[in-house]
């Protein structure tokens, strides 16, 4: 494990944040080079934690995705255990932060990570964003409930 350098000052702290966005991007990269290779595309990508039981979203709009972001409510906004966008909008969204870990251009960004740094990404696409009650709890290891 190397530690990551960040040419921008303010996203130096920020090493784990940056680290869940990579392996995010990494993902989606896998998910990209499945569809190239059955000539399709999914029409929307959800992001979520293995470790969080779930509450159903069948009652959420998932029409139109191309104009929002849907996430689960939580303590801080926008919450990142659960997020719901259009394919091409969470590439996005990720390349953005990404590339802002690097060449920082919103100081929002790096205001309590890795909230700061989504909320930008989703506000360079000019996206809105909706809060559903979709994750219920955490399941630690303890297997005490946190949330």
């Amino acid at each position: 494990f190397r530690r990551v350098l960040f040419r921008s000052p303010n996203m130096q702290a920020f090493e784990s944040s940056f680290l869940q966005y990579l392996k995010l991007k990494k993902g989606l990269g896998l998910i990209q080079n499945y569809e190239n290779e059955n000539n399709f595309k999914y029409d929307a990508i959800i992001k979520t934690r293995c470790d969080i039981m779930h509450n159903s979203i069948s009652h959420i709009d998932l029409s139109d995705l191309y104009r929002k972001v849907i996430v689960s409510t939580g303590n801080v906004f926008p919450n990142d255990c659960v997020i719901i966008t259009e394919r091409d909008n969470m590439i996005s969204i990720v390349d953005f932060i990404i590339d802002e870990f690097y060449h920082m251009r919103n100081n929002g960004s790096s205001a309590n990570a890795p909230h700061g740094v989504l909320l930008s990404g989703i506000m360079n696409r000019n996206l809105t964003v909706e809060q559903y009650h979709i994750m219920d709890y955490v399941v630690r290891a303890t297997m005490n409930q946190y949330y």
